[in-house]
């Protein structure tokens, strides 16, 4: 069965190996400066998926990932990157934002649970240039690139239930239980775990110090605990989805030509 790890790990294996097969061809050198650049992003669309919630209605593609509208939230990311002259380039990434989720209207509303984390996610992407880019042999405002890496989710838990603690359902080890009055309990838990991002993005150069673009990026995490709770349905992790809008600005921005292109001053 093609799972998402094992997606992830092959497209890290052919940018690798794309990377140094035409390094040993003397296509990529790095004795040239490269750009860095610090990227900004606003508010971007975000997506939790966890053991919280569910679509009543299973029939479709979109309702059986039980994404539900109303629980989208947002989050801010700060990034720096820096390109060599190759077209790869690192960005270490930084995203900050809050979920909550509910089974309240959903298949699972019986159970009562509810939840919000605070969540952080850093991390490290490496990052190719499929078209376009700063180094490109042509000019184009537009660049296309792909990228993948690994980080940590961190995130400040906030569970509660309104039925007991079953012999079914689990917490993180750290979990500090409080017993509510209407029978139910609370669970407040810091989760760490291991993330690996995956996604491609679009960009569109102003001018020589400016872009606006946008990213996808998927973070699949190693733990199931990101929204409190795993359950014995639980199939998967729970793992991240987002989509950012991002603002670039280009440091050591120069003058010289490449392929046919003049960088503005």
């Amino acid at each position: 069965m093609f799972t998402k790890r094992k997606g992830i790990l092959l497209l890290l294996v052919a940018i690798t190996t794309l990377i140094f097969s035409q390094s040993r061809n003397g296509l990529y050198q790095f004795t040239k400066p490269g750009q860095s650049s610090v990227v900004l992003t606003g508010i971007g669309p975000s997506y939790l998926f966890g053991d919280v919630g569910g679509n009543k209605d299973t029939k479709g593609i979109i309702n059986k990932t039980d994404f539900i509208v109303a629980q989208t939230k947002y989050m801010f990311s700060l990034n720096y990157r820096y390109l060599f002259q190759n077209n790869v380039g690192f960005i270490i990434n930084a995203l900050f934002g809050k979920f909550e989720g509910t089974d309240e209207g959903s298949r699972n509303e019986g159970r009562g649970f509810d939840f919000s984390t605070n969540l952080s996610v850093f991390a490290l992407h490496i990052e190719y240039n499929i078209i376009g880019g700063e180094n490109a042999d042509y000019w184009t405002p537009h660049k296309i690139y792909a990228f993948v890496g690994t980080g940590v989710m961190i995130g400040n838990v906030n569970f509660n239930s309104k039925r007991p603690l079953r012999i079914t359902d689990s917490h993180a080890p750290n979990a500090k239980f409080t017993l509510l009055p209407n029978g139910g309990y609370n669970a407040k838990m810091v989760t760490v775990s291991p993330s690996f991002p995956v996604g491609i993005g679009y960009e569109y150069e102003l001018s020589s110090s400016f872009a606006i673009g946008a990213e996808f990026v998927i973070h699949s995490s190693f733990s199931d605990y990101i929204d409190g709770i795993s359950t014995n349905r639980s199939k998967n992790n729970d793992y991240l989805m987002n989509l950012d809008l991002t603002l670039t600005y280009k440091l050591g921005t120069s003058t010289t030509s490449r392929g046919g292109r003049v960088n503005w001053n």
